[in-house]
């Protein structure tokens, strides 16, 4: 949903018309697609500008769950972000490498 209505109709055609999606704006659609309220996204930019990518942080307050996500490369501008990407491995709270991150989510 990070990707907008535009791109939603595009890769769901059949769902996004069965939602109504077209008098959607960007937030309205990423929500219904994921199924959560406006009131769940704490903070989004969901237009990306080049080092800052497009990204919505979610809480379900039902489910007690927090979600970030990040919206992957959409335009040619995305590709000088992820050139300059470096990664870095993302610990658990022991320490522990669970995994990789881009350097500045760490």
């Amino acid at each position: 949903g990070i990707y907008g209505w535009k791109f939603l109709s595009l890769s769901h055609p059949q769902e996004f018309h069965r939602r109504k999606g077209y008098g959607m704006d960007d937030l309205e659609a990423l929500c219904s697609f994921a199924g959560i309220s406006v009131e769940c996204v704490v903070q989004s930019r969901l237009t990306a500008e080049t080092y800052k990518p497009a990204y919505a942080l979610a809480v379900h307050h039902a489910t007690k769950q927090v979600v970030l996500a990040v919206r992957g490369s959409l335009e040619a501008g995305d590709l000088l972000t992820d050139m300059v990407a470096c990664s870095t491995p993302l610990r658990d709270r022991h320490t522990t490498t669970i995994g990789r991150v881009h350097k500045g989510i760490e």
